[in-house]
């Protein structure tokens, strides 16, 4: 797998084979710098800082590209995986098979312009996260448990307050009944979220497990 742009020079193909013959299913290619624009190298670095803090997989790493070679049972893994929008490295990481890197010196783009827009960039950055994670469907019951949390304490202050000094009559039942609810509110949004998510990796329908060498076959 090699982008068209030819920024990730064809000479390494050689060396990705290489390590192929060694015995590795899957091998990637590390830049230790990238030749793209300060804003898209940010943007790509907060990507990833993202996700590798909402992802289920292994971590994702901003120096790693599509440039790679992957053996023919990796493709046969991949071609498993029926989501109808599939991101390579991600699927990859997930497939579990034996890898390695190899590392690269990333060239200036050799000709014409990217056909990546920061808004379809940001667009497969979203589809990324939401296809290959249900965390943040989980994030919500948190928030909701912080929030009766909130809504506690701050009803025992506001008690407080209306033995103690004079505040307006009714605020105190107020504002505790819209923190406690917003609480509520949250939590059953999220608890709904985790059956939502489980339907989605049900329905992703994604095999449980992948082969990687058969045994005794005859027997």
């Amino acid at each position: 797998m090699i982008d068209c742009d030819l920024q990730d020079d064809p000479k390494y193909i050689g060396q990705l084979i290489k390590e192929a013959d060694r015995g590795f299913d899957i091998v990637y290619t590390s830049k230790s710098s990238r030749k793209h624009s300060g804003f898209k190298n940010i943007t790509a670095s907060v990507f990833n800082r993202i996700f590798n803090y909402l992802a289920e997989t292994q971590a994702s790493r901003s120096d790693v590209g599509s440039f790679s070679l992957i053996s023919r049972k990796v493709i046969d893994a991949y071609k498993k995986i029926n989501d109808s929008r599939r991101h390579y490295l991600m699927i990859l990481r997930e497939l579990g098979f034996k890898y390695t890197y190899v590392n690269i010196e990333h060239q200036e783009r050799f000709e014409g312009k990217t056909s990546y827009s920061f808004a379809k960039l940001v667009k497969h950055g979203i589809d990324g996260i939401t296809f290959n994670s249900t965390k943040l469907l989980r994030i919500s019951i948190g928030i909701g448990f912080a929030m009766c949390a909130i809504a506690f304490f701050w009803a025992l202050y506001l008690v407080f307050l209306y033995i103690f000094r004079a505040i307006p009559e009714g605020y105190t039942s107020l504002m505790v009944m819209l923190l406690l609810s917003t609480g509520i509110i949250l939590i059953s949004i999220g608890i709904t979220g985790i059956y939502i998510g489980n339907i989605f990796q049900q329905v992703k329908g994604r095999p449980l497990y992948f082969i990687d060498e058969k045994l005794n076959e005859d027997s």
